[in-house]
């Protein structure tokens, strides 16, 4: 999927510095192989916060041995807003990087942002950067390690950040800059941007309106070992076999694990939980009922719990944070039987309950619950394999609150294009490779609802389903090959491998572990592939 029209990904050099060119965007910029800013780029946002999607006019490229210039213009059009940018990227031998943005509105349009933005590692995390605010002042800050719902820093002029050695100083000009956690949202990244969050929006455009941005940034230090990539990553299956969470899926038709029923909000409850698509779903699964907090009532309460059988959750979601629904908790745990364990969380992402807690609520009942959204941000298939990393941060952040967890319903949506195809598997994949690790037996995970089709993604959940537990992997390198492993059911001692790749090259992997050896094996961009032995 490529929503920006861009051309396929060029390598650009400059001294040390190297990074990948994607439309108007600069991705993975590294100092000697170790990545610094993950992705920096422009975006014209509207006034619900969608991403207006941008397409290349022209690009002008050229590079030689001390560095490259690339000039673009890009057109923002959907609906009824038009905008127009030229983007300059120039790099020199000493791996200093300018970027200019001039953009001009050619429609009137009501937005919350217009400019640049970066996106830095979330290998951050716990590091000391220093940041120049526009008064002269500077001072340190702690990047969080635990997932942030506010802002670890705000009004960057400039921003000094070190990974691995590699230390680089961002500076900003034409606007006012500050800092957020992405992870919170499933971006496996921090995010640098302009307007700040408390500045008055939406704000009317007219034709004619100017942005003028410009960052430049410059190699402090390098790192003492230039970081390589091997040209094979060796997987290493494991033999300690620990229980799995449960994994099901969303609907009446739901095939593996459990069933996730959500009882509509302005529904009459007593004739839902009545009907054969709920009795026939709790027949032959467990099953997970969510219910929205602001509809639970004493009578609907006793109708939920007149039916429900004894294997059951209960979730109580929120369309916000998950603390609005301790009223709510309350009445279902009077009436269900104790042993229905009674959970709370968000209809929305992690960053909903982070911010109720934020704000001194308690989190209610025996579960938390949210879901995760793969496209919240952005829906190219670089940024949808790349995030997939933040799976497992935001559960680490969870694990404080010392509940068991429910995450889902987690999937593409049926529009998307990727859902029936191998890519929509793969992305799969390495979504349950960096949450199953993570995930113990008394936790949930509900996938969306199956396909009349059978698609590779129903095609993997079916082999997933032939497997007991959870079998540990180990690798060399994390360079975007990603894995889990689990016991085939058929007690025959043998061992399945889902291996994903999450990188836009081809990568060779070697598996050991196994029965028997093999070849090393050719996994092309975003792709994935099962092995038994």
């Amino acid at each position: 999927m490529n929503p920006d029209g861009e051309s396929s990904p060029r390598l650009l050099t400059a001294g040390p510095l190297s990074c990948w060119l994607v439309g108007a965007d600069l991705r993975q910029i590294t100092v000697d192989g170790v990545e610094v800013v993950q992705r920096l780029y422009a975006a014209v946002r509207d006034a619900h916060w969608g991403t207006v999607r941008t397409r290349v006019l022209r690009q002008d490229l050229s590079q030689n041995a001390d560095g490259f210039r690339v000039t673009t213009e890009v057109e923002y059009r959907e609906g009824q807003i038009h905008h127009i940018a030229q983007v300059v990227h120039t790099a020199t031998a000493d791996g200093t990087l300018d970027m200019t943005y001039v953009s001009e509105a050619r429609s009137a349009f009501s937005s919350m942002r217009i400019g640049l933005c970066v996106h830095h590692p979330q290998q951050l995390a716990g590091t000391q950067a220093l940041v120049a605010h526009h008064d002269g002042s500077t001072h340190n800050v702690l990047i969080p390690l635990d997932l942030s719902s506010g802002q670890p820093a705000r009004d960057i002029r400039a921003l000094e950040t070190e990974i691995e050695g590699a230390r680089i100083r961002l500076g900003f000009s034409g606007t006012v800059f500050e800092m957020e956690d992405q992870r919170n949202y499933g971006d496996a990244s921090f995010k640098t941007y302009c307007t700040p969050l408390e500045w008055p929006a939406p704000v009317a455009v007219v034709p004619g309106d100017h942005v003028e941005h410009g960052l430049t940034l410059r190699v402090m230090s390098r790192p003492s070992v230039p970081r390589t990539t091997a040209s094979v990553t060796r997987l290493h299956i494991g033999d300690h076999l620990q229980p799995r969470a449960r994994v099901g899926q969303l609907g009446p038709h739901a095939r593996h694990g459990h069933v996730l029923l959500k009882l509509e909000i302005h529904g009459d409850w007593k004739a839902q939980l009545a009907s054969a698509e709920f009795n026939r779903s709790r027949d032959g699964l467990p099953v997970l009922v969510a219910v929205a907090a602001e509809t639970v009532t004493e009578s609907r309460a006793r109708a939920l719990a007149a039916v429900l059988p004894p294997d059951s959750d209960v979730l109580v979601l929120d369309g916000a944070a998950a603390s609005d629904c301790t009223a709510a908790v309350a009445l279902l745990r009077a009436v269900l039987p104790p042993e229905v364990r009674l959970g709370s969380g968000s209809r929305q992402q992690f960053y909903e309950v982070n911010c109720g807690v934020a704000a001194g609520h308690v989190i209610a009942g025996d579960l938390l619950s949210f879901t995760i959204n793969p496209l919240v941000h952005a829906d190219d298939d670089w940024s949808l394999f790349e995030n997939t990393a933040a799976y497992s941060e935001i559960v680490a952040s969870a694990r404080k609150w010392g509940r068991p967890l429910h995450i889902g319903p987690l999937g593409l949506p049926d529009s998307d294009p990727r859902q029936a195809t191998e890519r929509g598997a793969a992305w799969l994949t390495a979504a349950l490779a960096y949450l199953l690790p993570t995930l113990t037996a008394n936790d949930a995970l509900t996938l969306g609802a199956p396909t009349a089709a059978k698609t590779p993604s129903e095609a993997l959940l079916d082999a997933l389903a032939e497997t007991t537990g959870q079998l540990p992997v180990s690798r060399n390198q994390a360079n975007g090959i990603v894995a889990f492993a689990a016991a085939r059911k058929d007690g025959k001692n043998v061992k399945r491998v889902f291996i994903a790749n999450t990188s836009h090259l081809p990568a060779a992997v070697l598996v050991s572990g196994l029965r028997q050896g093999g070849e090393a094996l050719r996994l092309a961009p975003w792709a994935m592939t099962i092995l038994d032995g």
